[in-house]
């Protein structure tokens, strides 16, 4: 683990966030609207299917992101305990740790401005796992972040080798 891997996680889990909700905001205004046309709402068929695709796709985009937030978070921790660190350093993932608490606190606000607007206010009910994640973005980087930063100081050992 590097430390600018946390500072990747921060700005992978807010792009994905975003993107899925915008992506999940144009798929159900497009739903609906089609819904809405004479030629497809005459046909069963046609409804049904755009149904069954906000169901079972356009619905799941949440845990998506949660598959995703699961595997960098175990794979910065993973990385960090098969990379020797010296102690030295420690102070110094530290301070990156910190930055990157910082920035995810700015990102966090740029998602509570962005998603609580009343027009997206169905599509935030349908993605409570995304807004849960970066709405408390920061406190999960920094547990992510101590427990990457343990895993790596863990296999330090002052003789050279780690047995």
């Amino acid at each position: 683990m590097t430390p600018r891997d946390i500072i990747f996680i921060v700005v992978i889990l807010f792009g994905l966030g975003v993107g899925f909700f915008i992506i999940h905001y144009i798929s159900q205004t497009a739903i609906n609207k089609l819904v809405q046309i004479p030629a497809i709402k005459e046909s069963n068929r046609s409804v049904e299917a755009l149904e069954g695709t906000q169901t079972n796709v356009v619905n799941h985009i949440d845990y998506v992101f949660l598959a995703v937030f699961i595997a960098l978070a175990l794979g910065v921790i993973i990385t960090g305990y098969f990379i020797r660190g010296y102690p030295v350093f420690m102070i110094l993932y530290f301070l990156i740790l910190i930055i990157a608490a910082a920035s995810s606190m700015l990102l966090s606000n740029v998602w509570d401005k962005f998603s609580t607007q009343p027009v997206f206010s169905t599509t935030l009910a349908s993605m409570p796992i995304t807004n849960l994640i970066i709405s408390h973005l920061p406190v999960y980087i920094v547990v992510i972040g101590m427990l990457g930063t343990f895993a790596m100081f863990m296999n330090y050992s002052p003789g050279g080798r780690v047995e």
